[in-house]
């Protein structure tokens, strides 16, 4: 499925990517995988203003099919910036309105940084590897 936005994105379902490329250095991947509790999200690249709209858009499809654990792994992202910063916040708190547990996966580096200087490292709820499938 193309979508528009000003910036061509791809959009496939189970394990496959959807991207966008702002034709400039901004680029986005993120792919989402199946769990047996919920959906894990794996993004890499750079989480901008001119990709926001592809974590949006994945991130509306994820919350849809209702799953009990949400992770979204930021581990290989090279840059996000305070309105990606404030949309994971928007989807955690989505999340615990609905009793969905979210898990931000982060490694020591940049994104780590921005996130505890931004002060979200003690709001969300982080890890350094995804958490055990747990059993309905």
């Amino acid at each position: 499925m193309i979508h528009g936005r000003g910036a061509a994105t791809l959009s496939l379902m189970f394990g496959t990517p959807r991207e966008s490329d702002g034709g400039g250095r901004d680029r986005l991947q993120i792919r989402s995988i199946p769990r047996a509790d919920g959906i894990e999200l794996r993004l890499s690249g750079e989480l901008t203003l001119a990709t926001l709209h592809v974590l949006q858009d994945q991130l509306r499809d994820s919350e849809a099919a209702r799953p009990r654990v949400l992770v979204i792994d930021v581990r290989q992202l090279r840059f996000l910036d305070s309105l990606a910063i404030g949309e994971l916040i928007g989807a955690d708190k989505r999340s615990r309105d609905v009793g969905r547990r979210l898990t931000l996966i982060t490694a020591p580096g940049p994104v780590e940084r921005l996130l505890a200087v931004a002060g979200v490292d003690g709001r969300l709820r982080t890890a350094s590897e995804p958490p055990e499938i747990t059993e309905p």
